[in-house]
């Protein structure tokens, strides 16, 4: 793909920077940051769709166009049919950046960001309302939309789940992301401050849902927990539909080590950074990602790695991460033990961490997307004439 001199008016979706930022809200972020920095930058036009998202302004880009029906019900119908379509609120966009799966009904050319193929691959492990986003997905590439996706894996994964030849068409973008900013670093809050005493502890970032992966987690730190008498497993992310699972496993382990998990809730991301930097090791067990936002960025702090060999993370690690079975409590196991006690390895997997951590910037993004944009319309002008 080329760079454009002069890119299309894009209606760009912010949608998910309402309410707790997880690595999608992120993505979206900095990418839509990126693009604003872009020499030959678009004109974006931000929407949102949810009703919700009208007490919520003050969290959207300034100039946001929202669209104020229940989110559910936009889902249930654009699954089902090319109606309701909003392009009058869009103009004058000339196409259609659906950064969040969801691409709504219209007559402009859409480029629709898959993040992962979780609500089509593992429909178990998600909500109702994101198992809806597989037959508004087919209904949008039946439509001629183009997808884009972080990964080559989600990418395969997407030809293979959804029966189009896209790449063939070039129809498919591959646009990695960045590693988020970080920021400055700001203090725990006292009650994780006052559990940790400065002790050593392995850290997961993630919302607390089955595929991240954290009662295994937790077994797994059981099992280490006795030659690391000292050592702390702190899990910190929104509450979600495994914290039940996740505490009965804790609750399940002897009394010293199971005072010795601490799971934080959502931090902020001063917090966040302090966390990573304060970690012996970043545990990222998730039986399916996408991407990989905490193993960037613990790399980019010269944190160690200890991650699933699943879904795009070796892709993403690129060898930078010591590679566990995320099944296997014992293959989680022993992977943080020797992490945690191997100082060569810890100082390879440091060294390799940072390297590939730099490869990863989110101008690489912009330039990418702003290129995707200008040969998606250029395609739809090419077949309007």
């Amino acid at each position: 793909m080329r760079v454009p001199d002069v890119s299309p008016t894009v209606a760009f979706d912010v949608t998910a920077l309402a309410g707790v930022r997880t690595g999608i809200g992120l993505a979206v972020a900095e990418s839509l940051a990126a693009l604003e920095r872009a020499p030959n930058r678009p004109r974006l036009i931000p929407y949102a769709f949810g009703a919700a998202l009208l007490g919520a302004r003050r969290t959207m880009p300034r100039g946001t166009r929202v669209v104020p029906v229940p989110t559910r019900a936009l889902l249930w119908a654009w699954g089902r049919a090319e109606h309701p379509q909003f392009d009058g609120l869009l103009r004058p966009a000339r196409l259609i950046h659906a950064t969040s799966f969801v691409s709504p009904p219209s007559r402009l050319p859409s480029l629709v960001t898959v993040h992962d193929c979780a609500f089509a691959r593992f429909p178990e492990m998600v909500s109702p309302s994101v198992r809806l986003f597989d037959p508004i997905l087919r209904r949008a590439l039946a439509r001629g939309a183009w997808l884009h996706c972080s990964t080559e894996t989600v990418a395969a994964e997407s030809e293979e789940l959804f029966g189009i030849d896209l790449r063939r068409a070039g129809r498919l973008v591959i646009v990695p992301f960045g590693v988020p900013r970080l920021g400055p670093a700001s203090p725990l809050s006292p009650a994780v401050s006052e559990r940790l005493r400065g002790a050593p502890y392995i850290l997961a970032l993630g919302r607390l849902e089955s595929r991240k992966n954290l009662p295994r987690l937790v077994e797994a730190f059981g099992a280490i927990a006795n030659r690391h008498t000292d050592l702390h497993l702190v899990i910190a992310g929104p509450d979600g539909p495994d914290r039940p699972s996740t505490e009965a496993v804790a609750s399940s382990l002897e009394p010293g080590m199971r005072e010795r998990v601490i799971l934080t809730g959502p931090v902020g991301h001063g917090a966040r950074r302090t966390l990573i930097e304060g970690a012996a090791v970043l545990s990222y067990p998730s039986l399916y990602e996408g991407f990989g936002f905490p193993m960037l960025e613990a790399m980019t702090l010269g944190v160690p790695v200890v991650a699933a060999n699943g879904g795009a993370l070796p892709e993403v690690a690129g060898g930078a991460a010591h590679l566990v079975d995320p099944s296997d409590p014992d293959s989680i196991a022993t992977g943080l033990d020797l992490v945690l006690t191997d100082a060569a390895r810890r100082r390879e997997l440091i060294a390799l961490g940072r390297v590939r951590a730099s490869a990863f910037n989110w101008t690489k993004t912009a330039r990418g997307l702003l290129a995707a944009y200008e040969d998606l319309a250029g395609d739809a002008a090419r077949i309007s004439s």
